[in-house]
């Protein structure tokens, strides 16, 4: 639950319903966080109620225990009486990614025309943080974009965002990379080219300025990009700081222009889906053009990927081809696949993420929720051997840990937060070797 303004909610709440009981929830300053067990299979309801005044400064998000967003409201908050059903969550799929969270970015394919952008949200995950945000103060509202080289360099480029009323717009440049960036959780690393001037009016990157980076005093322009390679990729936030709903329009200049490259293959999907105790990967080409080979990579982070298979391509084709590949032992919870097309040369490129969540471990509920003393956490089926625990704060920190040796299957254990401070955490269950139980959030009074 999250208030702009920093006081709370004015007396509007939230109430949900589980099997027919009804808990309300607010806040009282920025943000707060609620956990709540739900069965599997079982119903529940999340209705808003609006009350006092600074409603649009009210938002919030729904999220599984897994970090996968359910529900984001609108800008604003959502209207009064608006009530969000669901089911059966534990077989869902994640949606699309929010094109407010770099993992759900715009592809920028042409800089002879103008785009336009309205920010209504800071998204679902916190991409920004201390190692990376340069000269931005974290997030407000806004959107990621991706954009690479359209032919070689040497070259240059650069852009103008242009707000369409008073709006204090900011921006960062990451790259380049040599391939598509993957970024589930923010890029890595510190920008490229960032702005942070304070005031109104057009921002962006210029052919006068000579600084890479501004702060609040800054004149809103700093250096042009100097491009090297085709196809270069580079990653784009575009921050609105006044967080007043006013859009924007951006459009680019230079010698080199962003495009999307027409590569060898030319891909129509890339899906994937568990099914027992493996998960299905498909994807599809239209054409293809001494294509050689497709690597299939996973990464349990999003950022680091290893070769688990290789499928053999079609070569030459101007019809429509099928490609299947089982990940026989996928990790348990969120795992993150990609292609890299090889070519007969052996240049390669790499597709698009697809997420997949994968459950073959036991479903974690604690209770009771707020707690006190002790927390007790069950787990929905047996672990034998050693089972490790861990607490962290809001902002990662390792606040307690311990383990217990599961010899009869054990599934109901103790975990003492007498010592913590009242506020939210998370906890964390893992087996001996590391790999993750599950994880839910729970508040100490």
């Amino acid at each position: 639950m999250f208030d702009s303004g920093g006081d709370g909610w004015n007396g509007s709440f939230v109430t949900v319903t589980v099997l027919g009981v009804p808990t309300n929830y607010t806040i009282v300053s920025a943000n707060g966080t609620v956990s709540f067990p739900v069965p599997n299979s079982a119903a529940y309801t999340v209705t808003f109620t609006a009350a006092g005044g600074f409603l649009n400064q009210i938002s919030y998000n729904l999220q599984s225990n897994l970090g996968l967003l359910i529900y984001s409201s609108p800008a604003g908050g959502p209207p009064p009486g608006f009530s969000f059903n669901a089911s059966g969550l534990t077989n869902c799929a994640a949606p699309p990614p929010n094109p407010a969270d770099c993992a759900g970015s715009f592809r920028i394919c042409s800089g002879s025309s103008t785009l336009a952008g309205a920010p209504g949200n800071s998204g679902a995950v916190v991409d920004l943080n201390p190692g990376n945000d340069g000269c931005l103060a974290g997030e407000s509202e806004g959107l990621w974009y991706t954009f690479s080289a359209g032919s070689a360099g040497p070259g240059t480029m650069a852009f103008t965002i242009t707000p369409g009323g008073f709006a204090d717009y900011d921006f960062a440049v990451w790259g380049p990379y040599p391939s598509a960036p993957s970024c589930p959780i923010g890029p890595v690393g510190p920008p490229l080219r960032c702005s942070w001037a304070g005031g109104g009016g057009p921002t962006g990157l210029n052919f006068t300025a000579g600084d890479l980076s501004e702060g609040a005093g800054g004149d809103r322009f700093v250096r042009y990009l100097d491009i090297t390679n085709l196809g270069e990729y580079y990653i784009l936030y575009v921050d609105n700081w006044s967080r007043n709903g006013i859009n924007f329009t951006m459009s680019f200049s230079g010698s080199i222009s962003p495009s999307c490259i027409i590569l060898p293959v030319e891909m129509l999907n890339f899906d994937g889906k568990p099914v027992d105790k493996r998960v299905d990967l498909d994807w599809a080409t239209a054409t293809e053009s001494n294509s050689s080979h497709f690597i299939v990579e996973r990464s349990v982070d999003g950022v680091n990927f290893e070769a688990i298979g290789r499928v053999d391509a079609a070569g030459m084709s101007m019809d429509r081809t099928d490609y299947k590949f089982s990940d026989m032992a996928p990790k348990d919870g969120l795992n993150y696949y990609r292609l890299q097309q090889v070519d007969n040369d052996a240049s390669s490129t790499s597709s698009r993420t697809v997420n997949v969540l994968f459950q073959n471990t036991a479903s974690l509920f604690v209770f009771p929720n707020p707690a006190t003393e002790t927390l007790q956490a069950s787990l929905g089926r047996a672990i034998e051997g050693t089972v490790r625990w861990r607490i962290l704060d809001m902002s990662g920190r390792l606040v307690g840990e311990g383990s217990l040796t599961n010899s009869e299957g054990t599934t109901l254990f103790t975990v003492p937060v007498g010592n913590l401070e009242a506020g939210s955490y998370a906890l964390e269950v893992l087996e001996g070797k590391g790999a993750p139980i599950g994880n839910v959030r729970f508040v100490k009074q």
